[in-house]
């Protein structure tokens, strides 16, 4: 596994982890924005990781009239 792909996996990780521990920690007034960000973060990170990978078709257009 490269480098990026672990440090992509990591950083998934740790953004789920701290969402899932601060949620019983909302009542400081401090805390909640960064919650809120590493849940939407998770929430794209999973959207990414259950996609369906599919082939992009390229197509070559030429600029002819």
């Amino acid at each position: 596994m490269s480098l990026s792909l672990l440090s992509r996996y990591a950083f998934f990780a740790i953004c789920v982890m701290f969402t899932l521990f601060s949620l019983p920690f909302l009542g400081h007034d401090w805390l909640w924005p960064i919650t809120a960000v590493t849940g939407i973060l998770s929430l794209v990170g999973l959207f990414d990781l259950l996609q369906i990978p599919h082939a992009v078709m390229v197509r070559s257009f030429s600029a002819e009239p």
